[in-house]
């Protein structure tokens, strides 16, 4: 299937539209605040909102989420974290980020612990495996 066809597909649902136009904004809305905002956020409550399609509305998208609440170093520190994890955990990684990933493009809250204690998990057994 084509890049176009994809796009398509994703357009004609309510959901996938409002992801294509959260991220066909996302450069307009970044740069309408300023550098601390930008840098480390508007925090959960109000971070929610800030990178949206449409003001007041939810962003519900994993990328827009995290810069909202965390601004860029939060969202380099939360994908560092991710990608530490990948080397550590090569074989969980694969299974588990990458759907978790794919999820979370359409909505997953991004700091649920779980996710972190699922990380935490499969490096100790990883760790373990290797000894």
């Amino acid at each position: 299937m084509q890049v176009p066809k994809y796009i398509d597909l994703i357009s004609a649902d309510g959901s996938g539209s409002t992801k294509l136009a959260i991220f066909s904004r996302l450069s307009d809305l970044f740069f309408n605040y300023d550098l601390l905002e930008q840098l480390f956020g508007f925090g959960v409550e109000k971070g929610n909102f800030a990178y949206s399609y449409y003001d007041g509305s939810y962003a519900h998208a994993l990328i827009p989420m995290l810069l909202g609440e965390l601004g860029l170093v939060g969202l380099l520190s939360y994908l560092i974290f991710w990608l530490f994890w990948g080397v550590k955990s090569p074989k969980v990684f694969f299974t588990v980020f990458i759907p978790f990933f794919i999820l979370g493009l359409s909505y997953l809250p991004p700091l649920n612990e779980t996710y972190f204690l699922v990380a935490g998990i499969s490096m100790a057994l990883t760790r373990k495996d290797d000894f």
